[in-house]
Parts: C-alpha cells; sequence; structure tokens
C-alpha cells in the first residue's frame, strides 16, 4: 500500500498554484444514484442518474495569491487540476469547474480564511501528472508516461502556464508512440500557443498509443516559462 503525505497535494487552478495557501482539498466523484425502491422490496433499489463531481479548497487570504485565482472564478468556469503530488506520474483530478460558492471566515483572534467549493462541468478526468511543474528555458521533450497498453476512447489534456517571460511564448503539445518514440511518433494533441499566465483543456478522440509524453517549443530570447501538463484516458 502506498500511502501519500496531504503536505504533497498540490491544487492549480487557471494557471495559479494556490497549494501554498491551501490548507484543506476535497474532491467528491458522486456517481449520481436515485432511490427507486417499491413498496414490495426486500431492500433499497438504486437508479444510475447524472453523476455530480465536486471539489472544494479551504486556505488563507492573501490578496497577492489564491484571492487572485478564485475572484476570477465567480462568474465563469476555469480549469482546476487536483493531485496527490508534483511528481511525474503522480495522480491528478482534472476538469472544467464552475464556482459554486466563495466565502471568507473572519474571527478577532485568528487569520482570515478563504473557502471556496467548486462543481465540475460534466465528469472530473482522474489521469497523471505527464508534465511535472517546472521552468523551460529551451526546447525539450518530457518524460514518457508507459501505461502499459494503448486504449480506443480517447482523452483530455490540462496544461496550466504559470508564468512567461517578457515577450516569449510556449507551445505544448502532446505525443503517444506504440514503441516508446523508438520510430513511432505521432502527434496526439495541441494547446494553443502560451504568451501569459493561462490554463487550457483539450479534448482528443479515437486511440492512444500506450507511450505519451509532453513536448515543448519555446520562442524568445533569455526565456523563462514555468508550467505543468497532466494527462487523461477515458
Amino acid at each position: 500500500m502506498a500511502v501519500k503525505a496531504g503536505e504533497n497535494v498540490r491544487v492549480y487552478l487557471d494557471g495559479y498554484d494556490i497549494s501554498g495557501y491551501a490548507s484543506k482539498v476535497s474532491v467528491g466523484l458522486k456517481g449520481g444514484l436515485t432511490d427507486v425502491t417499491t413498496l414490495n422490496s426486500a431492500g433499497h433499489k438504486h437508479a444510475r442518474t447524472l453523476a455530480d463531481n465536486i471539489a472544494s479548497v479551504e486556505g488563507f487570504y492573501d490578496e497577492d495569491g489564491i484571492n487572485i485565482a478564485l475572484e476570477a472564478r465567480r462568474s465563469s468556469s476555469g480549469v482546476l487540476s487536483i493531485m496527490d503530488g508534483e511528481s511525474h506520474g503522480s495522480v491528478a483530478v482534472c476538469g472544467n469547474a464552475a464556482m459554486d460558492d466563495f466565502s471568507y471566515d473572519t474571527v478577532v483572534d485568528d487569520v482570515i480564511k478563504a473557502n471556496a467549493s467548486f462543481k465540475f462541468n460534466g465528469l472530473a478526468g482522474s489521469g497523471k501528472v505527464i508534465g511535472a511543474k517546472a521552468t523551460h528555458t529551451a526546447d525539450s521533450n518530457d518524460t514518457t508516461v508507459d501505461d502499459s497498453a494503448g486504449t480506443t476512447a480517447g482523452g483530455e489534456a490540462y496544461l496550466h502556464v504559470f508564468s512567461v517571460s517578457s515577450a516569449d511564448t510556449i507551445d505544448v503539445t502532446l505525443r503517444h508512440s506504440t514503441d516508446n518514440f523508438s520510430s513511432s511518433d505521432v502527434l496526439l494533441c495541441t494547446f494553443t500557443q502560451a504568451s501569459a499566465i493561462t490554463a487550457e483543456k483539450v479534448a482528443f478522440t479515437g486511440a492512444v498509443n500506450r507511450y505519451v509524453r509532453a513536448v515543448y517549443d519555446v520562442t524568445g530570447s533569455d526565456v523563462s516559462i514555468v508550467a505543468a501538463v497532466q494527462f487523461v484516458r477515458n
């Protein structure tokens, strides 16, 4: 059994890493069940309905930190990624999420707390970190993820860009392979070129080969761009 400490959890919201302000994170992947038990039943019966995937974050108020990310989501959906660690291969729950509630808690003898709850639009994706949060200064290929076998139902990819050096850009793609990129190297999906803080979800259909990796193409002078990528198979 692989036990992981809560201190390793990371939370990214639309290109903001709010992990350093959060003290508690909850994820609820509710399946959606309705009780359809009738009078002559020997036990409860349930019918599958629509899933309701939710998340919540409790943290410490900081007008230049967590509040920037949370305030921006009060009237629109954003990309939310919650991971059990920051390293490559860590488990990630990701999706487009709408803020359901945002509040401050103030007590005279305590610090101000900021709390937010989210509802995912559709199902949240359960995948892994394919590109750990890192500073990119040159073109590069990330470490390959080996999922033991290919799949056929497509998937999703999530990009968070936390900072971009002045006048510079980054293009991020995912590529997949049947032979660990020995001779097979096929484009899987492409994110929109980034020149500022941003986040994006990209969905793709069809076959996804066994091996997948993120590829970074940076443009500019004295480039320093911080980004992270998560990957979900359907």
